[in-house]
């Protein structure tokens, strides 16, 4: 219950305890004459949460309509009807006068200046002379507030009533008098007249002085709280970059209870021409988000756009926040239900390279003339390893405790470790170092790194603290000489479709298994499946890998075994 501001008294029945703004507090004076109030609320007659909370909205909503009121904002979509109604009966009303002063051959300018006498009366700052000119309005406006608040004659909140309905009486003398002189009724300057209400439907409602925080601010309230339950840190830095995607979208600053579903959908029209890879593409890394959403806009055919699955992925992590808020009663509902991309049925398969293609990436100077085996470095192998064995680019990123180059069977570990986590549980596995690569030099590679005291297979290997290795500067350069051999027309192809190539290989063997080859390249399996591939020898896997021979394309040239 701390965290809102519904309280259970002593005998268990729930009340609301709203505070009142300091700079309003005047217009609530307590019933004594000392001093002013600072909660307005009272008993829900319930002793149940759910019940209580509901009502509280309830409540609440009206409060903040009466407050903006003595703030001096229309919030009430009833008040503004109800001023525009009388603005043109008004109007509708000085017409048919005008008319009967047509009959009786009376002059337009002697109802002009009877105007501009009312209007006088108006403009007063005589309580007593508003209150015989617009008192009236007033007791109409009044009729439509909180009945269970005393509103007196000589209560401030009646002042600023009177003033809402000088506001409007005025824009009617004003168009009156511009008329009866034969001139255009000016414009309007009551915000009742010339704005639209600012409460749209199903407006959200603060429970909590949490709710009330800015957007940027709430992530920390969140935070603290989704932490005891030690999420992943890779879905933690997730969710912390949808959020700061978010916040740009609708502003930082921004009150987190003033979210509305449609801010959700803009953040959402913004992720669909979002471009892949975003901070690991030259001109758009640094940039913030929403100038990387208009560059991305402004050529539309220059990067390829997140899949619709991360799309979702994105939704879901902001989601997630405003879920929690209703949850823990910081909010009245969630405006992010209802705003998800659909998954795809199916993935659009990211493309292979073809044999052609292969054969130009094998004729880079990176690979031919083939370097010395001391001069091969992460530039050389990396590619190579995507190529034989499947291996997402971060995936490489290895200490040399998971290196086994002189085991019966040489073989890759790939496990999660403190500077490099895995995509899912599903991708940790062993790979068979394959036959190319042992003739490449690998082993012998893998011996020297060890034999000089390398911590790291690839201890050139940097990149920034918050990127994956696959965004490592030295990764993207690569890429880009890719582009050099590789025309990818409208698919993008990059370091990441070796490992593509891996897959269409292996699937295309009618020798390998669906379930060996979702072990080998880390993908997940559901049921007893799960259970038989997690037990698959080294041996079933190195025959397996064996079946990737890649015909046609000349790798002789990079071999060091002959």
């Amino acid at each position: 219950m701390s965290m809102t501001y519904v309280y259970a008294r002593s005998d268990g029945n729930l009340e609301l305890r709203y505070p009142i703004p300091p700079e309003l507090q005047c217009f609530f004076p307590k019933t004594n004459g000392l001093g002013f109030r600072q909660f307005i609320g009272g008993s829900l007659g319930t002793k149940d949460t759910t019940v209580a909370n509901a009502a509280a909205a309830r409540r609440i909503s009206e409060y903040e309509q009466l407050l903006g009121f003595l703030r001096g904002n229309h919030t009430d979509d009833r008040i503004t009807e109800l001023l525009r109604s009388v603005y043109k009966d008004e109007l509708k009303r000085d017409l048919e006068q005008r008319l009967e002063v047509v009959d009786a051959g009376k002059s337009f300018l002697l109802r002009a200046e009877s105007m501009a006498a009312y209007g006088a009366a108006l403009r007063s700052d005589d309580p007593e002379s508003l209150e015989a000119s617009a008192g009236w309005l007033a007791d109409l406006i009044q009729e439509r507030l909180d009945k269970t608040l005393d509103v007196g004659r000589d209560n401030p909140i009646r002042l600023r009533l009177l003033h809402m309905a000088q506001e409007v009486l005025l824009d009617a003398v004003n168009a009156k008098i511009a008329r009866a002189r034969g001139l255009d009724a000016p414009l309007p300057v009551s915000p009742a007249l010339n704005v639209q209400s600012s409460v749209e439907p199903g407006a959200n409602v603060a429970l909590s002085p949490d709710g009330r925080k800015s957007v940027s601010a709430y992530l920390d309230v969140f935070m603290e709280r989704w932490q005891r339950a030690e999420p992943r840190e890779r879905t933690v830095e997730r969710r912390r970059d949808a959020w700061a995607e978010f916040c740009e979208v609708v502003g930082p600053n921004t009150p987190i209870y003033r979210v509305t579903k449609a801010d959700l959908w803009r953040y959402h029209e913004c992720l669909l021409i979002y471009p892949t890879r975003a901070n690991s593409r030259r001109e758009l890394s640094g940039l913030p988000f929403m100038r990387q959403v208009e560059l991305a806009r402004a050529n539309p055919d220059k990067w390829p756009p997140l899949d619709p699955n991360t799309v979702g992925d994105r939704l879901r992590h902001v989601g997630a926040v405003f879920r929690d808020a209703v949850k823990r009663g910081d909010l009245s509902s969630n405006p992010a239900d209802g705003v998800s991309e659909g998954r795809a049925l199916t993935r659009v398969a990211r493309p292979a390279y073809t044999v052609e293609e292969l054969n130009a990436i094998l004729s880079l100077p990176v690979f031919k003339p083939a370097p010395a085996l001391e001069q091969r470095g992460d530039d050389f192998w990396v590619p190579l390893l995507e190529l034989f064995t499947g291996a997402r680019p971060s995936e490489l990123y290895l200490p040399m405790t998971d290196v086994r180059e002189d085991d019966d069977i040489p073989h890759l570990l790939l496990e999660p470790f403190e500077e490099r986590k895995l995509k899912t549980p599903a991708s940790a596995r062993w790979v068979p170092v394959h036959s190319d690569l042992i003739k490449a030099g690998f082993l012998e590679y893998c011996r020297t790194m060890r034999a000089s005291g390398q911590r790291l297979l690839f201890p050139e290997w940097d990149f920034e603290l918050r990127l994956k290795p696959s965004e490592a500067p030295k990764r993207r350069r690569f890429n880009r000489m890719l582009a050099q051999a590789v025309d990818p027309g409208r698919r993008f192809k990059d370091s990441y479709t070796f490992r593509s190539t891996f897959e269409t290989a292996i699937s295309s063997s009618p020798n390998i298994s669906e379930r060996i080859a979702r072990k080998l390249t880390g993908r997940a399996l559901g049921g007893s499946a799960r259970h038989y591939v997690d037990r698959l020898e080294l041996a079933a896997l190195r025959e397996a890998i064996e079946e990737v021979t890649y015909k046609g394309v000349d790798r002789s040239h990079i071999y060091f075994l002959r």
